[in-house]
């Protein structure tokens, strides 16, 4: 595991934590609570995505049998 795609991991648990009172304590949360979890569920995504060669824009590479 890279440590990049490890360390992206800490940036859901503010996520988890703000999902976590939304279901288990009924807490409402406001709409730009929920545009920041997006905002950083969008990077986390895309820190895996880079972290594991598939940038968007690149082709993938393609291999004869």
């Amino acid at each position: 595991m890279l440590a990049s795609l490890a360390a992206s991991a800490f940036y859901l648990i503010p996520v988890f934590g703000v999902a976590g009172g939304w279901l288990l304590l009924a807490e409402r949360l406001d709409p730009v609570q929920w545009l920041d979890a997006a905002i950083i569920l969008v990077g986390v995504i895309g820190i895996a995505r880079a972290a594991s060669g598939e940038v968007a824009g690149e082709p993938s590479a393609v291999t004869r049998a």
